[in-house]
């Protein structure tokens, strides 16, 4: 005698009509259905359903169906819109079985959420992170632990021009070098771009780092910018000019615009970093707006 498997069917189907009709097919011949109940508010998993032969609908709504007219091609059933079915469909036909716990420990969760507001880590980028430092050894986890806490302990911003220094210094290794320029100051967004402009080789002057840029939506607005002590530092010394060397985003511009209308009711003279093509550049991969201020802001020679 030939053994009978017995066939086990997850059913992701939504409450519609034809998603009933499928199960209870699926229930007469003889198959365990389990079903997963959506929540669209979220997009998961909120149960598990388990329906059986048990909860099927009754002898009433299971009778064969046959097409409403001989013209009509749509294939309707006859218990759709029954009583019977509707109180089939309506009551504990599919009990339900709650879903296994799979929250992750305390512990771990605090650090992809801590994890998670550095910039540009997302939710997804978090958890890697967070499962790959839990994978490494203990001595490289203490080590990247303690870099932090001394980072954050022995660092500090130039009183001057607010750029990151050592705690307990006068004066970054900028604003300290007496072969500067004083009366050049190039005003950045952030010590990333400074560390950018040292590394060309072509620029002698001081600096003033604004930690930011100009973003309304996002709350970031002229008080919390060192702008202030940008316009203080100049009405205390002579400036012979200011380069805006921020970012061509429309933060940027936004911040460049601001601060050349202050610097400009003060007679400071303001200049703009010159807009062009990369050294090596084809004209041909050339973008419209950088080709355009290419042209616009060209020099003679």
């Amino acid at each position: 005698m030939r053994a009978v498997r017995r066939t086990k069917i997850v059913a992701t189907l939504g409450p519609a009509t034809s998603s009933r009709e499928l199960i209870a097919e699926l229930l007469d011949a003889g198959v365990d259905v389990f079903r997963l109940n959506f929540s669209h508010g979220d997009r998961s998993i909120r149960r598990t359903s388990s329906c059986s032969r048990t909860s099927s609908p009754p002898r009433s709504a299971r009778r064969s169906a046959r097409p409403r007219s001989s013209r009509s091609r749509r294939w309707a059933a006859p218990w759709a819109a029954s009583a019977a079915w509707a109180a089939w469909a309506a009551s504990a036909a599919c009990s339900e079985v709650a879903p296994p716990d799979v929250s992750f420990p305390p512990a771990l969760s605090a650090l992809i959420r801590e994890l998670g507001r550095l910039p540009g880590i997302g939710p997804k980028s978090a958890q890697r992170l967070a499962f790959h430092l839990f994978q490494r050894p203990t001595e490289q986890v203490e080590a990247l632990a303690e870099a932090i806490r001394a980072a954050k302990a022995s660092l500090d911003r130039c009183p001057t021009c607010f750029n990151v220094m050592t705690k307990g210094e006068g004066t970054c290794h900028v604003c300290s070098d007496p072969s500067r320029d004083a009366g050049l100051v190039c005003v950045v967004e952030q010590p990333a771009d400074l560390l950018a402009i040292e590394r060309s080789g072509e620029y002698r002057g001081r600096y003033h780092v604004l930690h930011g840029a100009l973003s309304p939506m996002n709350g970031v607005g002229p008080e919390q910018l060192t702008i202030a002590a940008l316009l203080t530092r100049l009405d205390e010394g002579a400036a012979e000019e200011v380069i805006l060397a921020t970012s061509t985003t429309v933060e940027g511009e936004a911040t460049a615009m601001y601060l050349a209308r202050a610097l400009s009711e003060r007679g400071v003279p303001v200049s703009r970093i010159a807009y062009g093509l990369p050294v090596g550049g084809d004209l041909e991969y050339a973008d419209e707006v950088t080709l355009g201020r290419a042209i616009s802001h060209r020099r003679r020679l």
